[in-house]
């Protein structure tokens, strides 16, 4: 089985591949596939005494330029993940191309979303409060060159998409410049119920449904289709 990760993170993606070998899977290629060149240290020192320095690569580009093809041939099982909610920084139909792009007919993929869900909104502030989001809001804030002047707040808004109107998160931080208070906005991500996760990914029949997985409180779904 080869096994390609889109937006790689460390520790999540360890416990996969070590419970997928425990399990008797033979993997015989992890390929990470991230925009951050600095991602790729700490996913070498997670992965390769898991998986083996011959079988570990990475690819440091925008999965928005990139297609099946790009990943090289393969005889036998591919599982695509992109874990992370990644999934909801982009519209419905572009996401959809995009993950069309990245899959051949037969491969596995493996995603998931953080859900606008019948515990109302506090599991998604919950989310954003959390002390590594508001560093990542601080961090996105001094990349752009600017000094923050607190920590991020959070948003919840309907957004019209093709699926209808989607529940989005978003987190501003405020910075002052030239003496004026503004605010940067640091993330977006859509939260789509169970039903508008699903819709997204058979829109097109490209994809259909092999399982889904739900958190114990019914709030982060983990979506398992095949590429047709």
């Amino acid at each position: 089985m080869r096994y390609i990760e889109i937006g790689p993170e460390p520790y999540k993606t360890e416990l996969i591949i070590k419970r997928l070998i425990g399990n008797g899977v033979d993997l015989t290629s992890y390929i990470g596939l991230d925009i951050n060149p600095e991602s790729e240290k700490a996913m070498r020192l997670a992965l390769e005494p898991v998986v083996g320095k011959q079988r570990f690569s990475y690819k440091i580009n925008d999965y928005n330029e990139l297609q099946s093809s790009s990943f090289g041939f393969h005889d036998g099982i591919t599982v695509v993940t992109m874990m992370g909610f990644q999934e909801g920084n982009e519209l419905p139909r572009k996401m959809l191309r995009i993950l069309k792009k990245l899959t051949s007919k037969g491969d596995l993929l493996l995603s998931e979303m953080q859900l606008s869900s019948l515990a109302g909104w506090k599991p998604i502030i919950d989310f954003y409060s959390l002390q590594p989001m508001k560093q990542f809001s601080q961090k996105i804030c001094e990349r752009a060159q600017l000094k923050p002047a607190g920590q991020h707040r959070i948003f919840l808004t309907p957004i019209e998409t093709e699926l209808g109107p989607v529940m989005t998160a978003a987190t501003v931080i405020p910075y002052k410049l030239f003496d004026h208070h503004r605010y940067l906005l640091t993330n977006c991500c859509l939260k789509y119920t169970k039903d508008q996760f699903r819709a997204a990914r058979q829109k097109e029949n490209d994809f259909q449904i092999v399982k889904e997985f739900f958190s114990g409180d019914q709030t982060v779904a983990y979506q398992l289709t095949l590429r047709n």
